[in-house]
C-alpha cells in the first residue's frame, strides 16, 4: 500500500479541502479509460490550462507530451468501472453496480509540479468515503453548480412494466464536507416500461437538474424531458413538454453531458446554439477534428470557467483516440471563449464564440493501445 492512501473503512473521516481557490497558474485534470497490451485502467493527467505562448491559436496547436500523474489499474479480469467527479483538488470515484463503494484521491501533491514519475495505484490505494445507499446502473456523477456536492445517478433506469414507477434508488446527492448521502426522489411516469436510458443531462441553472430520456417510437414518449430542483426536492421530478421553447434539446445524436449558459445558449460537443431558435443553420460548429486517429472516441464538452457578471465563459471540446501508425493515445483539447453579453447585443454566434488555444496531448507509458476514452475533465486548484 502506498504512503498517503488507505483502504481502511474505519479510520476517522477528514473532510477534503473541496472549496475552490484561485491559482496563479490554473491546471486541468483529464481522466481517461484505457486498454493496452499490458493492462486496463484509468490515466489521470494534470496539465496547464494555457500555454506560455501568447501566439498560439486553434490552427497551430500546442503539442504536449506528458506523463500521467496517476495510473489506476483495474486488471484484465476486473470489471471495475467508475463514475468520476472532481471538486477542488480532490478526485472522487463511485463504483458501478453491484457495488456501492466510493473513494477519493488527493491530487494536490502533483499540482504545479512537473517531471514527477507516474504513481501507479490499485483500488486498495484509494481512500474510502461513505458508500452509496444503493448501487447504480451505468452510473454518472456531476458536481452541483456551487461546487460543494456531487449528484450520482443511474444512466440506465428500470421502470416497473405495470405501474411505470422506478425503485426510487437511482439518484443520490453526496456531500463531501459531511461524508453523507441524500437519497433523491425517483421518476414516476407511465410513459416508460422496462429499462430506459438517460441520453442527455445537465444542470441548467444553479439548482435545476435536467435529463432527456431515450425517445421511443410513440407519440406519448417523444417528449421525455424531466427536471428536479434541488431547492424543492420534496416536489419530485417535473415532466416538461419543452425546455425554453425547444421541443427537445437540439442534438443530432446523444452526447451525454452538455451545458446551458445563462438559460440562453446550449453547448454540446459539436454545436452551440440559441435555445430560442430551432433551425440547424443557426448553430455554430465548434468540435475539434483529428484526422490521424485510428480509433476515435466520442467528443465531450466541458465548462472551464465563467463570469456571470461579465457574461464571459470559457469551455473546451475534448476528444481522444489512437494514432494510426504508432497506436499511441492522443488527446485533442480546444478552448473556446463565449461572450454572452455580446451575443445578446448583436445576435451573431460567429462573432460571440471565438476559438482559443488548442492542445495535442500525448500521454506516455502505453504499448499498443486499443482503447482510450476521456471520462472526466475539470479545473483543479490547491
Amino acid at each position: 500500500m502506498m504512503m498517503g492512501y488507505s483502504s481502511e473503512s474505519d479510520i476517522d473521516y477528514e473532510p477534503p479541502q473541496y472549496k475552490r481557490k484561485k491559482l496563479s497558474d490554473p491546471q486541468i485534470c483529464i481522466v481517461s479509460e484505457f486498454s493496452d497490451a499490458r493492462s486496463n485502467g484509468y490515466d489521470i493527467v494534470i496539465a496547464p490550462k494555457s500555454s506560455s505562448s501568447s501566439s498560439s491559436s486553434s490552427s497551430s496547436p500546442n503539442t504536449m507530451t506528458i506523463r500521467p500523474a496517476f495510473r489506476l489499474k483495474t486488471g484484465w479480469d476486473s470489471y471495475d468501472t467508475f463514475a468520476f467527479c472532481g471538486l477542488g483538488s480532490t478526485l472522487y470515484l463511485f463504483d458501478d453496480e453491484p457495488s456501492t463503494s466510493a473513494y477519493r484521491l488527493d491530487l494536490s501533491p502533483h499540482l504545479l509540479a512537473s517531471g514527477l514519475p507516474t504513481v501507479e495505484l490499485g483500488i486498495d490505494d484509494l481512500t474510502h468515503v461513505s458508500c452509496m445507499r444503493h448501487p447504480k446502473r451505468l452510473n454518472q456523477a456531476i458536481p452541483t453548480p456551487d461546487g460543494t456536492k456531487i449528484l450520482v445517478f443511474s444512466k440506465l433506469i428500470k421502470f416497473d412494466r405495470d405501474t411505470g414507477l422506478t425503485g426510487c434508488n437511482d439518484f443520490e446527492l453526496y456531500d463531501p464536507s459531511t461524508d453523507t448521502w441524500l437519497l433523491l426522489p425517483g421518476i414516476q411516469d407511465d410513459c416508460f416500461d422496462g429499462l430506459t436510458r438517460i441520453m442527455d443531462y445537465a444542470f441548467v441553472d444553479d439548482t435545476t437538474f435536467f435529463i432527456q430520456m431515450d425517445r421511443r417510437p410513440s407519440r406519448k414518449s417523444n417528449r421525455a424531458i424531466f427536471c428536479l430542483n434541488l431547492d424543492t426536492i420534496a416536489r419530485g421530478w417535473r415532466r416538461l413538454d419543452n425546455y425554453f421553447g425547444a421541443r427537445s434539446i437540439h442534438m443530432r445524436r446523444s452526447f451525454g453531458r452538455f451545458h446551458v449558459i445563462e438559460e440562453t445558449l446550449c453547448v454540446t460537443p459539436h454545436h452551440i446554439y440559441d435555445l430560442r431558435r430551432r433551425r440547424d443553420e443557426e448553430s455554430l460548429v465548434v468540435g475539434p477534428w483529428a484526422p490521424d486517429f485510428r480509433v476515435s472516441a466520442a467528443v465531450s464538452v466541458w465548462l472551464v470557467d465563467g463570469n456571470k457578471v461579465g457574461g464571459k465563459y470559457t469551455f473546451c471540446t475534448l476528444t481522444a483516440g489512437i494514432r494510426r501508425r504508432t497506436r499511441e493515445p492522443k488527446l485533442v483539447m480546444a478552448l473556446h471563449h463565449c461572450d454572452v453579453a455580446r451575443y445578446r447585443e448583436h445576435g451573431e454566434l460567429s462573432n460571440s464564440i471565438l476559438p482559443g488555444e488548442r492542445f495535442d496531448i500525448f500521454p506516455l507509458g502505453h504499448s499498443k493501445c486499443r482503447e482510450f476514452d476521456p471520462v472526466l475533465f475539470f479545473t483543479i486548484s490547491n
